[in-house]
């Protein structure tokens, strides 16, 4: 019986043929898997990205209407103060001209215009007080 060596080589290089083909599709699946996890992961890293962004716009917003707010209130006061301090000038000019002639005129009544122009100063002062809340 003859042995027929180029079908065993044949069967051997189909054999090493195979294993190295099963070989490759092995270590692409592993390979395949490892990059599959490594894709979930950054998945879920850049859906914590945009879960910390957004919270922090909304923290970021709430800060731009806090300092908004704290701006519009400091911008108020100022008004306010500029407010009450024109009244009182104005209060002081006109009572001052009352309390001069008073002073001046002892024996003499006070005339109607200066005490419309002392009542209106006065008028004038009180509506800038605050309102008073009886709850």
């Amino acid at each position: 019986m003859d042995f027929n060596w180029l079908g065993l080589a044949s069967i051997i290089i189909i054999s090493s043929m195979l294993a190295s083909a099963i070989y490759l599709l092995v270590t692409l699946k592993i390979r395949n898997r490892e990059i599959f996890q490594l894709l979930v992961q950054s998945e879920l890293d850049k859906k914590s990205l945009v879960d910390f962004i957004d919270k922090h716009k909304l923290e970021e917003d709430a800060n731009d209407g806090f300092v908004k707010f704290l701006s519009e209130s400091r911008d108020a006061a100022f008004k306010y103060i500029e407010d009450v301090q024109a009244a009182i000038n104005s209060f002081s000019k006109v009572f001052d001209a009352v309390a001069t002639n008073v002073e001046l005129k002892e024996d003499v009544p006070i005339n109607t215009k200066e005490l419309e122009r002392a009542t209106e100063a006065y008028r004038t002062l009180m509506s800038q007080l605050p309102k008073e809340n009886n709850v």
